[in-house]
């Protein structure tokens, strides 16, 4: 995410002063958010793997000790 608002800084900087700046802020930014929203669901994906699996690991294992109680 970092690398691209680097890149979208790089091209609004072509623009500070002409017309339209404004707008192609707000589309930069927009942009921004979009790119940074879709980084947090991949990794927010990969969090539940995890979740998901060490719930799953954590049951078997109590599981089989309350077998052996």
């Amino acid at each position: 995410v970092a690398a691209f608002i680097s890149r979208k800084a790089q091209e609004l900087s072509t623009a500070v002063g002409k017309p339209g700046f404004d707008e192609a802020l707000m589309a930069a930014r927009d942009s921004v958010l979009l790119k940074a929203a879709g980084r947090a669901v991949i990794e927010g994906e990969k969090f539940d793997d995890i979740l998901r699996e060490t719930a799953r690991s954590s049951l078997a294992i109590v599981a089989r000790l309350l077998v052996l109680l």
